[in-house]
């Protein structure tokens, strides 16, 4: 039955992860009851987020309301939580992870460092197909939720038992994989669906020759000028039939040219200059904390691999030159070294131009790591006077 959903109505199924359902509840779309909640995960009684869970939140959703005759499930994780002021640590937890992944993101970053959250959702997603094992899986989620969808079903242990996968405008967490785990993104990649609106500043690490997980689907979508509305598929559009509107080849090429260090600092500038949430200074020193550790950690990261790149280059130059010498016994090396000019390899082209531009990227990485730790050294001074607020943070991050 979900197999055959239109794009509207997985959307609509998506969507429902940010209502509050109790164990039992119908799951609806436009009013028309499709399933019932099992379980809710991450939840404290009331609804409010439980942070025991590594700021997961998830529901478990069956076709039938005995769980027993079901077959058909799935697991709905929930994106990043927005209550600052009624739920702070979640929060944290929640934007702390998109912190660190847009800034593993932009610096290439291959450290393989799990975030407990994606480890909390893997193991939710094992879980569920153990205790339903002959039901259907399909996996929903929306921004962080996204990403905890996109590690889940790359790692999980029943890869065969997944029918379909449906992302929402999450970050590109691809790079984060192990080899084993982009080997299995790989053979699901026909029935995994990587939602995308470029116009959203959480969509970032997407392009046409950057890797991903599952098919990835550029939405033809319409400029709401609200950041949340953006994010919240505010600008998603459909054809007539409940089919989604999606972008041609050239308009994705465009859409996606904008740097993911602008997308990093737009959706930071967004949470914490957002005059209308009043943020716990205790929070923002916390948040402040993660977003120093990652880009330390990522710039180091990108350090040693340019360095890497740089060795390689001269390494490669030196075999080049060996392989033209075992070839040419008969010339001389001055012979040697004219023919392989006549090629285009030089010294210059191969070693000296290439690591010039090794140079140049890592002076650009340096440079944005040095305002990001700059922001999160600004948060900390605003949030350790007694009366900072929103406002003033705002007013540093726009200096």
């Amino acid at each position: 039955m979900w197999g055959h959903l239109t794009d509207k109505e997985r959307m609509e199924f998506a969507r429902n992860e940010y209502g509050n359902y109790s164990v039992g509840k119908r799951w609806k779309i436009h009013g028309k009851s499709v399933g019932y909640v099992q379980q809710r995960i991450g939840f404290n009684k009331d609804g409010s987020p439980n942070i025991n869970h590594a700021g997961e939140q998830a529901y478990v959703v069956t076709n039938t309301r005995n769980p027993h005759k079901a077959t058909e499930v799935a697991v709905v994780y929930r994106g990043s939580d927005t209550d600052f002021k009624h739920s702070p640590k979640d929060v944290c937890a929640d934007w702390g992870n998109d912190i660190v992944a847009g800034i593993r993101i932009f610096f290439g970053s291959h450290n393989k460092t799990v975030l407990p959250q994606f480890k909390a959702a893997a193991k939710t997603l094992d879980n569920v197909c153990r205790k339903y094992p002959h039901a259907s899986v399909y996996v929903f989620g929306q921004s962080l939720g996204s990403m905890d969808g996109q590690y889940g079903v790359c790692r999980t242990k029943y890869p065969q038992r997944i029918k379909g996968g449906y992302f929402y405008e999450g970050p590109n967490i691809y790079d984060a994989l192990t080899f084993s785990e982009k080997l299995q993104a790989f053979k699901l990649r026909h029935r995994i669906h990587n939602y995308q609106d470029g116009k959203d500043i959480v969509s970032m690490g997407y392009g046409l020759l950057k890797p991903s997980i599952g098919q990835v689907i550029y939405i033809d979508s319409t400029e709401t000028g609200n950041v949340p509305d953006q994010h919240m598929w505010g600008g998603y559009r459909f054809n007539r039939n409940d089919s989604l509107k999606t972008l041609s080849v050239e308009q994705e090429q465009l859409l996606y040219a904008e740097n993911d260090y602008d997308r990093l600092i737009n959706l930071t500038n967004f949470i914490f200059g957002n005059k209308e949430v009043k943020v716990d200074p205790g929070d923002v020193v916390s948040i402040a904390n993660v977003l120093t550790a990652a880009v330390e950690e990522a710039l180091t990261m990108a350090t040693s691999e340019v360095k890497r790149e740089k060795s390689f280059f001269e390494e490669n130059w030196q075999h080049v030159q060996q392989m033209a010498r075992a070839i040419g016994t008969d010339l001389s090396m001055g012979e040697i070294m004219d023919a392989l000019v006549a090629g285009g390899a030089t010294q210059a082209s191969m070693v000296a131009q290439p690591q010039e531009i090794c140079e140049q990227e890592l002076h650009q990485l340096t440079s944005a790591a040095e305002r990001l730790t700059s922001l999160g050294t600004g948060m900390r001074s605003a949030a350790g006077n007694f009366e900072a607020t929103d406002s003033k943070i705002s007013q540093m991050i726009g200096e």
